[in-house]
C-alpha cells in the first residue's frame, strides 16, 4: 500500500505540471528569461527537496521508533548512521522523482538542457539535505548541553523544555545550510544558460557541502548519538511534568510579536 500511495503521489504531481505552467513556467517561449526562469524553479524545488530531506533525518536519527529497541543494546554508532543514510535515501528518493516531474513543462517546451539542470539543482537539494542534516541533528544534541548557549536556548524555547529548543531548531539549521548551497547551484545553471559554461562548476556545491558535512557525522555520532537518548527522556518528563492549563492557549515565541496587531487578532482566533 506504501508504494502504491508514493506511486499516485508521483502520478499527481506529473498531471499536475502542466496544469501549474502558466504560474511556475511563465518565462518559456522568452529566450530572454529563460536562464532566470530555470534558475528560479531550480531553486524552489531543490529547497522544498532539501528541508524534506532535513526533516527526514531528524525523524530518522532522533525520533526514531527505533531507537528505544537499539539504545539499551551495544552497537556501534556509525555503522547504525550508515545504515540510517541508506535507509532514508531510499525512502525519500521520490523527491527527487518527483522533482523531474514537476519540470516536464521544460521538456515539452524543447528545452532539454533547462530540465536537465533544473533538475540537478533539485537532486542537489535533496543530497546536501540528506547528507547535512544527520550532522547537524546530532551537533544540536551538542548545542542542547552547552552551558555557553544556554541563554540563546531560554530565548528561543517558547513554552519548549529550554533541551528541546536545539532540537526544534535543528531541521531549519540544515535547510539554511543546504539553501545556501542550493542557490549557488542555482546561479552555476543560470549561467550554463546564459553561455558562461564554467558556471556549471557551481552545480558541484550541493555535493562538495553536503560531503563536508557527512565527513563530520561519525565524530559526532560517537560523542553524541547515546546522549540523545537521556536528553530526548529528559524533554518528554518536563512536558509531562507541565500543569500549566494556560500552555495550550500560548503562542510560540510570543515575545517576537508582540505589538502586531495582526499576530494578535490570530491569537484571539486561537483562543
Amino acid at each position: 500500500m506504501r508504494r502504491l500511495g508514493g506511486l499516485a503521489a508521483l502520478a499527481t504531481v506529473a498531471g499536475a505540471a502542466p496544469v501549474v505552467q502558466p504560474v511556475f513556467f511563465g518565462f518559456l517561449g522568452r529566450p530572454e528569461a529563460l536562464a532566470q526562469g530555470v534558475a528560479g524553479i531550480g531553486l524552489r524545488l531543490g529547497l522544498v527537496c532539501c528541508g524534506a530531506m532535513a526533516l527526514a533525518t531528524y525523524s530518522a536519527l532522533v525520533r526514531s521508533p527505533e531507537r528505544a529497541v537499539l539504545d539499551p543494546h551495544p552497537l556501534e554508532p556509525v555503522l547504525l548512521l550508515r545504515y540510517l543514510l541508506l535507509r532514508t535515501g531510499v525512502e525519500r528518493a521520490g523527491w527527487m522523482v518527483a522533482a523531474a516531474l514537476f519540470l516536464i513543462p521544460l521538456l515539452l517546451a524543447g528545452e532539454v538542457l533547462g530540465w536537465a539542470l533544473a533538475t540537478a539543482v533539485a537532486v542537489g537539494g535533496w543530497t546536501v539535505g540528506l547528507l547535512t542534516g544527520f550532522s547537524v541533528h546530532l551537533a544540536s544534541i551538542w548545542v542542547a548541553e552547552s552551558p555557553s548557549l544556554a541563554g540563546v536556548l531560554e530565548l528561543i524555547r517558547g513554552q519548549n523544555p529550554k533541551l528541546q529548543a536545539a532540537l526544534i531548531y535543528a531541521p531549519g539549521a540544515a535547510l539554511g545550510i543546504g539553501g545556501l548551497a542550493v542557490w549557488a547551484a542555482s546561479l552555476g545553471a543560470a549561467g550554463v544558460l546564459a553561455g558562461q559554461p564554467w558556471l556549471g562548476l557551481l552545480l558541484l556545491t550541493p555535493l562538495i557541502v553536503g560531503a563536508l558535512g557527512w565527513s563530520l557525522a561519525p565524530s559526532l555520532a560517537r560523542a553524541w548519538y547515546f546522549r540523545a537518548t537521556t536528553l530526548l527522556a529528559e524533554i518528554d518528563a518536563a512536558y509531562e511534568g507541565q500543569e500549566d492549563p494556560e500552555a495550550e492557549r500560548v503562542v510560540y515565541m510570543e515575545w517576537a510579536i508582540r505589538g502586531l496587531p495582526a499576530a494578535l487578532r490570530l491569537r484571539v482566533l486561537r483562543e
